[in-house]
């Protein structure tokens, strides 16, 4: 059978970008190129990615204004920017884009290329994916992937922000406390290869009928090379429970990249 294969390249920037490009792993074998974007030339192709403009607070207490100006194509790389200036009663601008109702993918690899920011204690990128129903059944009915974020106010307390990160499953059938259920996982990369340290590294999920995996820097597809690799793991076999996450993880997602300023996950309300 041949499984879907989506690259990306991307640079999560703050003012300070983020910086997102393209796939670097030799894909394993019964897998071919379904989609693409490598982020040539100097404009986002609009045929394939939203640009988000809104400063709704993302649902999580959310510092920035999400404009246009945030988002840009260079030498490569998709750049989210977030600078820190007064704009439509909030504090903070940034970027963020997605791919919804024209590019959705089920099941496969995906990779992304991305050089984080210095998460500096408020900063919060993330690379992530929502089912593509979203505008019919609401969240998080739709299921949410969250394949990268940083900033977390754990990391900040630790003092690891620039190391530590997770990646989380959404989905229920209602957001109430009894049915959003979540799956989170957390991570905390060593010093020697820090995702905030000014290179670009290849985040991978594979993604199947029964399970779904996420890998920081992954070499290769060996068993070993994905074990060292790995930092997200479940089991998401078809399931007509609702309160399984098979029930919500076997239908098309879309991708989603933005860079947050404070907020719940950082436990940052207002500007210092």
């Amino acid at each position: 059978m041949i499984k879907p294969s989506t690259l990306l390249s991307i640079a999560l920037l703050s003012a300070v970008p983020t910086l997102i490009s393209a796939q670097v792993t030799d894909m394993p074998t019964g897998y071919k190129m379904v989609w693409s974007d490598e982020f040539n030339g100097t404009q986002l192709d609009e045929k394939a990615w939203n640009i988000e403009v809104n400063g709704d607070g993302g649902g999580n207490q959310e510092l920035q204004f999400y404009r246009r100006d945030n988002v840009s194509v260079a030498d490569g790389n998709l750049v989210l920017t977030a600078r820190r200036e007064n704009y439509s009663n909030r504090s903070f601008t940034s970027g963020r884009i997605n791919s919804r109702q024209k590019a959705a993918f089920k099941h496969g690899i995906i990779q992304a290329r991305i050089k984080m920011p210095k998460t500096s204690n408020g900063l919060w990128p993330a690379y992530w994916m929502m089912g593509n129903d979203y505008g019919q059944v609401g969240w998080p009915r739709c299921g949410e992937i969250d394949i990268v974020e940083m900033g977390h106010f754990n990391g900040i307390a630790n003092g690891t922000q620039d190391s530590y990160f997770a990646g989380t499953l959404h989905f229920g059938k209602s957001a109430s406390n009894e049915d959003h259920q979540m799956i989170s996982q957390d991570y905390t990369a060593p010093d020697s290869n820090k995702v905030a340290n000014g290179d670009y590294h290849i985040i991978t999920v594979e993604w199947d009928n029964n399970n779904l995996y996420m890998y920081y820097d992954l070499k290769g597809f060996s068993a070993a090379q994905k074990r060292q690799a790995r930092y997200f793991s479940t089991n998401i076999s078809a399931s007509t429970d609702i309160n399984s996450p098979g029930t919500y993880f076997q239908k098309p997602f879309f991708l989603i990249f933005n860079l947050a300023v404070g907020g719940s996950f950082t436990n940052i309300y207002s500007p210092a």
